[in-house]
């Protein structure tokens, strides 16, 4: 066994009027479990072989669940591929997305939105709303599937305009853009997951 540690963020403030902690948000928190290594597994009984293949499978019930909310739009997607080698390859994608967005990642993203947002015909007020929606990581609009779908477009728009468009002799531009496309691409796949995730609690 050995310790895993956790730190969760809170980013919403809480918004239940009757709660203790009404208008506040919490801080982050660290907190760890005994995690399992593979020397564990080989001299488990067999009862708790079992034990351990039913959270295996409960696992990738729940994987396969977000699989189809991310497709939500595509009524023909059926979960395939439900296996524990998928399911780790996305949680290792989902581990690397989380070291190149950061506070200061994000920042720069904004940054270069409200500084080239022209090339896609935005305004200097619709360029620093799009500069604050980057920063919050579309906590801001992640209710709204039109906002985000929006977002996500302008996003997309703005990195082809830069390299293949008007920008495309902007040296400044490009290095800039090269510098945040790490970033912008995670923004724009998850301003669709989370557009498809409004869409379904819409319809419930």
């Amino acid at each position: 066994m050995k310790t895993i540690e956790v730190k969760s963020n809170f980013k919403q403030v809480k918004s239940d009027s009757k709660s203790v902690h009404a208008g506040q948000k919490r801080e982050s928190l660290t907190w760890s479990f005994e995690g399992w290594e593979a020397q564990d597994v080989a001299v488990l009984s067999e009862q708790d072989k079992a034990l351990v293949a039913k959270v295996l499978n409960d696992a990738l019930e729940q994987f396969g669940k977000a699989q189809l909310l991310r497709n939500s739009d595509d009524w023909d997607y059926v979960p395939a591929d439900i296996t524990v080698d998928e399911y780790v390859r996305v949680l290792e994608t989902e581990t690397t997305r989380a070291r190149v967005v950061t506070k200061d990642s994000l920042a720069a993203a904004g940054k270069w939105y409200s500084d080239f947002a022209h090339y896609i015909g935005k305004d200097s007020k619709s360029a620093l709303a799009g500069n604050s929606v980057v920063q919050a990581r579309m906590a801001t609009i992640a209710g709204l599937p039109d906002a985000l779908t929006v977002m996500r477009d302008n996003l997309t728009s703005l990195v082809k305009e830069i390299v293949e468009g008007k920008g495309a002799e902007d040296l400044p531009a490009l290095e800039i853009t090269a510098e945040v496309l790490p970033v912008v691409e995670i923004l724009i796949a998850e301003c669709s997951e989370l557009a498809g995730a409004a869409l379904d609690v819409d319809a419930l």
